[in-house]
């Protein structure tokens, strides 16, 4: 037991563990960056694992990367993330056609992850297909090296920083304007 101990706390260590520290821009400028604006209602908040994200190639090509155990790999594929089921109330950009949606994002906000409630309504800005693994620098050179797309089809991620905002009313305000002035 005491050796299994030391093996997790080696490989916890060995990670560069880090707060998230980020700002997210005005809304012109996020509205630019994410390629998918949603107002919704969080319908089902759940536990998930990061390498259910990833296509079989890129897990395929991660595993045999060098430089890391198989254990430290298998932590990272295995991290916890929340995958969240979204009714679509209006949509502000992005190109589905569903009335309902999934988002992940992390499972901690020291991990830049959001805070989920069922139930909530919320402005979510998110990317389709893009994840920064800030956290997982051998996996973030392999997704370097990959073609693209690196996650499965409709993997919408987000984080604390975008503008990820249970504030609705002022962001509805500002995300109808900027639909607008786009308009004309």
């Amino acid at each position: 037991m005491k050796v299994i101990f030391i093996l997790l706390l080696s490989v916890v260590t060995s990670h560069s563990l880090m707060a998230c520290g980020c700002n997210y821009g005005k809304a012109a400028y996020e509205y630019k960056k994410q390629n998918f604006i949603v107002y919704g209602k969080i319908l089902k908040v759940e536990k998930s694992i990061l390498k259910k994200t990833l296509t079989t190639q890129v897990l395929k090509r991660y595993k045999q990367e060098q430089g890391l155990s198989s254990l430290e790999k298998d932590f990272d594929l295995n991290r916890s993330i929340l995958k969240v089921k979204v009714l679509i109330l209006k949509k502000y950009k992005g190109k589905t056609r569903l009335k309902k949606t999934t988002i992940y994002t992390q499972n901690a906000l020291g991990a830049c992850g959001i805070s989920v409630r069922e139930g909530e309504e919320i402005i979510i800005y998110a990317n389709l297909g893009k994840y920064e693994y800030s956290h997982y620098k051998k996996l973030k050179a392999t997704l370097k090296k990959q073609e693209k797309p690196y996650l499965k089809k409709n993997s919408y991620w987000t984080s604390i920083c975008t503008r990820t905002t249970y504030k609705t009313k002022d962001e509805i305000a500002l995300l109808d304007k900027l639909v607008e002035a786009k308009k004309q």
